[in-house]
């Protein structure tokens, strides 16, 4: 019982939790994504090696927003890039089908964090965010 009390007591001292639980939140179905910008200041914290800059690309647009050409132009996307060579990780927030990727991309970043805090990964553990018996 104290192990977990421990390791609730790391992760609440963590200066971007709200950020980690955004996380478990996400692995559950619940809310959005957070910015690869906030996982990267969660990781920094965490001491894990990874590289995130700004992007931003170009993609051809038609008249009705879709993303393929057809004559209506092109629209610039912005975001961001996170890369983790230790789980060979690239996220790019543009990407056509980031969105439907992001609860995997949760469980692998969440695995890697747990990981690296020593909590087990078993997701039964979990409850807003704090570890449970």
């Amino acid at each position: 019982m104290s192990d977990i009390k421990n390791m609730n007591k790391t992760l609440k001292n963590l200066k971007n939790y709200k950020h980690y639980v955004k996380l478990l939140n996400k692995r559950k179905g619940i809310g959005p994504m957070p910015q690869l910008r906030w996982v990267s200041d969660l990781l920094d914290e965490i001491g894990i090696d990874h590289r995130y800059h700004d992007w931003s690309e170009h993609k051809y647009t038609s008249s009705a927003g879709l993303r393929y050409y057809t004559g209506g132009g092109t629209r610039e996307y912005t975001g961001g890039r996170l890369r983790i060579s230790e789980i060979n990780f690239d996220a790019t927030s543009t990407d056509s089908y980031y969105s439907y990727n992001t609860w995997s991309y949760c469980k692998e970043l969440l695995d890697l964090v747990h990981d690296k805090l020593g909590i087990p990964r078993n997701e039964n553990h979990y409850y807003k965010g704090e570890l449970i018996n």
